[in-house]
């Protein structure tokens, strides 16, 4: 597991979507014209640029990211990577972390929820 301390207080470019940006791809909608002259979304999710897939980063279990909260308390959140050749288990980390979140298939096309696999009780 990596973890990435944000020491830039209340400027914070380690957010959510950035760290799931840097595994997975940078993220994109497909558009479709439609035979009523409507433009509607008809897919998106990560795509190019993705550091974590099948083939690459397997040996990274996990991506976490520490910052300091207003109150000065430590929070740590864990993004796991579903391509690990040796997956952690939200109960290993349960303990260290204040939230986890977890993608079953990021790179399936389709919008990627980004959905806590663990959150602590604050």
């Amino acid at each position: 597991m990596l973890v990435l301390y944000n020491n830039a207080g209340i400027i914070n470019h380690i957010d959510d979507f950035t760290v799931t940006s840097a595994m997975f791809g940078s993220f994109a909608f497909d558009l479709q014209l439609c035979e009523d002259g409507v433009m509607r979304v008809a897919s998106h999710g990560f795509r190019g640029g993705r550091r974590m897939s099948s083939s690459q980063c397997r040996g990274l279990s996990a991506l976490a990211v520490l910052e300091r909260e207003g109150r000065g308390r430590l929070l740590l959140t864990a993004y796991h990577n579903p391509f690990a050749t040796v997956p952690l288990a939200s109960t290993q980390l349960a303990e260290l972390t204040d939230e986890q979140f977890r993608h079953d298939n990021p790179h399936s096309g389709q919008f990627v929820r980004l959905s806590p696999s663990l959150v602590k009780n604050r």
